[in-house]
């Protein structure tokens, strides 16, 4: 069955600013500074940010810096994790894990919060988040654990259901596990690293087999949860997980392995900078505008990395963006200023000067007005921000390590296909799995004013819809909604308009159950001319080359001889237009920021030959 539904969006121009009220300040032990994240939940329509402390209490405040009714609730024991929540009708249940190995769960309807159960599995799980997922697949969530060198698998009442033992020299596990379909059967495995061990247990607590598998004699894991991440498209979830050499320089390095225990690369990625440990959780999100998801991460001296799947650096000219500071949380994703392609959102600690920051970014390394934003002073501790999107609004909230809550509200929203699906270490439940895939789509006008669009079925387990999208570009550009489809076989959609057929681009997004949403796919249009030969033009080069690309202060652009060049903003404004005589043009960026430009080639009657895109780093 097919629904639709139609509404119009418009861009706003972008405005951002700390919230009245903030920071306020909540309770922490004197001798235990916090680590982990604050969370935004919502019951019903109403959105809160709530905060487990290390001074065995739970907090929850609204949005104008009021506590929220109920609120604070004592949670068992001290809790340096993130929290887990899943919505009920008109109420939430919210899951803690204390740092003492102690399970609670807190029942909130907006005005009592309610303990229904504290049960203490063992006695430590530091830094370790619950994770809450269907892992059988019966249509009941569970609670997992890992706490000591036990995986608990729990009903949400807290019962235990089965328990299993892993492996790790240092007796507990070092990062909050991962739950996911690794070898498609329709239920979920569940991913705990040790502290040189990867560990993979089935639905049922039995071993996977090939696991665990045991790391190189100078390589261990630290605080990164294991991030699933199908970075073929081969519909199978592959491990990635950060860690770090502890002989030599010490560099941060990437391991990634398959559902079978064999490994991807030896490793996957390196960072090649003394000290260089990666206790920050990956993240995804398109940072070099090429319709597919990079791999995004921090490491301790205060980098940002994005790789591609080819373990190829694509953001910042090649190289990792440098701060003065410390990196431990993640790096979250996310578009703020209504220009295609996700900021960077993540905390800086700078111990010597006993302070914290906040830095947004875009991908050009352009910070946003008024950031970076330097906080109060506090603790060094594994801190991670949380985005949250309203129907008018995004904001971001951070704590401090000493119990400063903060938040910043951005006057729009994100563009479609780069929204904060990329908060993975934020998704509610905590399962750490990549968003959906993008779908490749095509258009043909069928008739005067009619055109198809086909698109492949999206490969989501937790499918819920396409939405489809009409804009006036290929960068799209002044978009609004046209469809959406909730029937994951439906994957072809007529539309009717008067518009001229180079005006009208088409991308579509597919959401799933958990509300996040994938990359847009690329735009399309029934005149859309990227993947044709060249026809009247010299046809010894098949694109159009850049070179360097990405450039720092100029490039060669070479095409066809005598074919117009025009190279455009990511807003699709003019930059420049010129005849390419000789096939070999330089393009002067000295007067243009960072940032990335489209670059089109036609031939001298107007006609559209061939489209790349050029990165500008400064």
């Amino acid at each position: 069955m097919r629904k639709f539904w139609i509404i119009i969006l418009c861009l706003v121009v972008s405005a951002y600013a700390r919230v009245d009220g903030f920071p306020v300040s909540f309770g922490v032990d004197s001798d235990m500074p916090l680590w982990g994240a604050p969370a935004f939940v919502q019951i019903d329509s109403t959105p809160f940010i709530i905060v487990a402390s290390t001074n065995d209490s739970l907090y929850a405040f609204e949005l104008d810096a009021t506590v929220a009714e109920g609120f604070p609730i004592h949670c068992g024991g001290p809790v340096r994790s993130k929290i887990a929540w899943i919505p009920k009708e008109h109420y939430l249940s919210i899951f803690i894990l204390t740092a003492d190995g102690i399970i609670s769960r807190i029942d909130y309807d907006g005005l009592t919060a309610s303990t229904i159960f504290d049960t203490s599995l063992g006695e430590y799980s530091n830094y370790i988040s619950p994770v809450v997922d269907d892992i059988d697949a019966d249509g009941e969530l569970e609670i997992i654990c890992a706490v000591d060198t036990t995986i608990f698998c729990l009903t949400l009442d807290g019962a235990i259901e089965w328990t299993a033992n892993f492996v790790s020299e240092v007796d507990f596990a070092v990062a909050t596990p991962a739950c996911g379909d690794l070898d498609n059967d329709g239920k979920s495995e569940l991913v705990v690293l040790g502290y040189r061990t990867v560990n993979v247990f089935t639905e049922s607590g039995v071993e996977l087999p090939g696991f665990p598998v045991q790391l190189d004699d100078d390589e261990a894991f630290s605080y990164s949860s294991p991030l699933l991440f199908d970075y073929d498209r081969d519909g199978q979830y592959e491990i990635f997980c950060g860690a770090h050499r502890l002989s030599g320089g010490e560099y941060g390095i990437i391991k990634a392995y398959r559902n079978d225990g064999t490994e991807i690369n030896d490793p996957f990625y390196t960072t090649y900078t003394y000290g260089s440990w990666i206790y920050s959780p990956l993240t995804l999100g398109d940072v070099n505008g090429d319709y597919s998801l990079d791999i995004c991460f921090g490491n301790v001296p205060g980098e940002v990395y994005g790789i591609n799947t080819s373990a190829e650096l694509v953001s910042f000219g090649g190289t990792g963006r440098g701060h003065p500071g410390h990196i431990y949380g993640s790096i979250l994703l996310c578009d703020l200023d209504n220009v295609p392609g996700p900021e960077y959102v993540f905390q800086l600690i700078q111990e010597t000067e006993s302070i914290a920051t906040m830095i947004i970014m875009d991908p050009g390394a352009n910070d946003l007005a008024d950031f970076p934003d330097t906080l109060e002073s506090t603790r060094a501790g594994i801190l991670t921000p949380a985005i949250y999107s309203s129907q008018e609004s995004t904001f971001i909230t951070a704590v401090t390590a000493d119990g400063n809550l903060y938040l910043w509200e951005f006057e729009n929203i994100p563009l479609p296909g780069f929204e904060n699906w990329t908060e993975l270490y934020g998704d509610r439940q905590n399962r750490n799995i990549a968003p959906p895939h993008n779908v490749v789509s095509t258009v043909t006008e069928t008739l005067s004013n009619s055109y198809k669009i086909d698109w492949g079925q999206a490969t989501s387990a937790e499918f819920m819809k396409y939405i489809l999208y009409v804009a006036e570009d290929s960068v799209g550009n002044n978009f609004e909604i046209i469809a959406e489809i909730e029937d994951v076989a439906e994957t072809t959609y007529i539309y009717e308009s008067d518009i001229p057929a180079e005006s009208l681009w088409f991308f579509i997004v597919v959401k799933d159950s958990m509300g996040r949403t994938s990359l847009r796919s690329v735009p399309k249009s029934a005149r859309d001319t990227s993947d044709i030969q060249w026809l009247d033009c010299e046809n010894n080069i098949e694109n159009i080359s850049i070179s360097p690309n990405p450039f720092n202060s100029s490039c060669v652009i070479k095409s066809p001889k005598n074919c117009v060049l025009k190279i455009y903003n990511i807003k699709g404004e003019t930059i420049c237009s010129i005849c390419n005589t000789d096939g070999n043009y330089t393009f002067d960026s000295s007067l243009l920021r960072s940032g990335i430009f489209i670059i089109r080639a036609f031939d001298n009657h107007g006609k559209p030959l061939a489209e790349t895109r050029a990165i500008l780093i400064k």
